[in-house]
């Protein structure tokens, strides 16, 4: 347990000393700081354990030894100046696939759900009660599990778009069953590698200009010019335009050994973890001369996240500076196959897998509608104009699916939440949904006037 301050009563992070003559040493500092300035001393300096490094952390283990891998909440090291970030698990499966994901593929599950939504800072919320209930209810039933089946419009859309029919069966003779199943088994085998390559196709990184390394501002994501330098270059270089999204720049390390029940509060980071679906997580620090006076610290943080099953890989900042050197070839051999190599995948696998994640995308579309009700963009009996880029007319389905349960929901409670006129815009055009014969109508832009909208951009 952290102590209270001394001076404020407020509570504390575990620290160390960058210089002076305790430098390396660890002392509680106020979270108040630089407000207040109340320290308490820490007693186990880590420097003169000469025991087992992880005896100042308490360990749940299996009963193989292995550390309990635990959830956390993911947190912005710096935030957005004009945004508000979400990280969230939201996503979902048509039914013919939901056999496959029967099976331990956690990997897999995760790079379909976890997500990141961003709101806009500047915008107003107001929440109504009957929106707030009805809220509720639908972001239960959109996160009913890490990949529950996504909704019946969506999968059907998604069957007749990409011509699935020759690849599905019903499952039975039942109308009121409407789950598919796939006709060859062999095809679940290659669908991990499909989906996950579908998952890998980013556009080319591009570091926004306010995170980029200025020691006048506070929203730099880096410590120095040389890790900026190995994000913006050197990754860029190695293993091409898009491979930087996957290296997360100041990851807390104390979050990390937490997940594994390491309990040890602090704030302290790791310059960047690979994090990849198709393989195990690397921590990579960038080492300057400073680390030559500290390879006991830097010893025990290797130790803890090997414990983690988190490799470390330490590259000094000539290596950054000059390009080349043995540390880079090594991080190179680590993840060189991950960027290059080429997964053979019959078409009727690829298809599968870009059905997959467009139903998934779907779903992320509909939680965004229902949080747009939530906050008050999309309110009762007032027209609502959605712009959706990255989509086709398979969003229509999706938003047909949120419309038919806040009917069903109205009817049940006895509330009244439905919008007066629905236009939606994506890549295929402007289409008005006509909320009585439940069809849509393309039409063009000088025939509406936009009252409130929302968008949901997918790159």
């Amino acid at each position: 347990m952290s102590p209270k301050c001394p001076k404020c009563n407020s509570g504390m992070s575990l620290r160390e000393a960058k210089k002076g003559k305790f430098a390396g040493q660890k002392f509680w500092g106020c979270d108040n700081f630089p407000k207040c300035r109340g320290i308490v001393n820490y007693d186990n300096d880590v420097t003169n354990n000469k025991n087992n490094s992880s005896s100042n952390f308490s360990n749940n283990s299996d009963s193989n030894g292995k550390s309990k891998v635990k959830s956390i909440v993911w947190k912005d090291y710096k935030s957005r100046s004009a945004w508000l970030s979400e990280y969230t698990s939201i996503g979902s499966l048509p039914s013919f696939a939901s056999y496959y994901f029967e099976e331990e593929e956690l990997e897999v599950k995760k790079t379909i759900s976890q997500t990141l939504l961003l709101y806009k800072k500047d915008r107003k919320r107001n929440s109504e009660p009957d929106s707030d209930f009805l809220c509720s209810i639908l972001i239960k039933f959109l996160q009913r599990g890490l990949l529950p089946l996504c909704t019946a419009k969506t999968e059907k859309s998604i069957i007749e778009k990409y011509g699935l029919d020759n690849s599905l069966q019903k499952n039975t003779n039942d109308d009121s069953d409407l789950s598919y199943s796939l006709t060859s088994r062999h095809i679940n085998l290659k669908l991990k590698n499909a989906i996950i390559n579908q998952f890998n196709n980013k556009i080319d990184f591009k570091l926004d200009s306010e995170f980029k390394f200025n020691t006048n501002t506070d929203t730099s994501l880096f410590d120095s010019e040389i890790e900026q330098k190995f994000i913006n270059e050197l990754i860029p270089n190695y293993f091409g335009k898009d491979a930087a999204h996957w290296f997360l720049p100041q990851v807390n390390l104390d979050d990390l050994l937490s997940s594994h029940s390491f309990e040890n509060p602090g704030k302290r980071r790791i310059d960047f973890l690979f994090c990849h679906p198709s393989i195990k997580p690397i921590a990579i620090e960038i080492d300057g001369s400073e680390h030559k006076d500290k390879p006991e610290i830097d010893k025990q943080r290797d130790e803890l996240l090997k414990s983690c099953d988190i490799e470390t890989i330490r590259i000094p900042n000539r290596e950054i500076e000059n390009g080349k050197g043995n540390n880079l070839d090594k991080l190179t051999s680590s993840c060189d196959e991950i960027f290059n190599k080429e997964y053979k995948i019959d078409e009727e696998t690829a298809i599968l897998a870009k059905s997959i994640k467009e139903i998934t995308l779907l779903s992320k579309l509909q939680y965004s509608i229902v949080k747009a009700i939530k906050f008050g963009w999309l309110n009762h009996n007032e027209d609502w104009i959605i712009n959706i880029k990255g989509l086709d007319n398979s969003s229509i389905s999706a938003i047909k699916d949120i419309l038919e349960i806040l009917e069903s929901l109205n009817i049940i409670y006895d509330i009244k939440f439905y919008p007066k006129n629905l236009v939606i815009e994506n890549d295929s055009g402007l289409f008005f949904y006509d909320l009585s014969s439940k069809k849509e109508i393309k039409i063009k832009k000088k025939q509406i006037r936009r009252f409130n909208f929302i968008n949901y951009n997918y790159y």
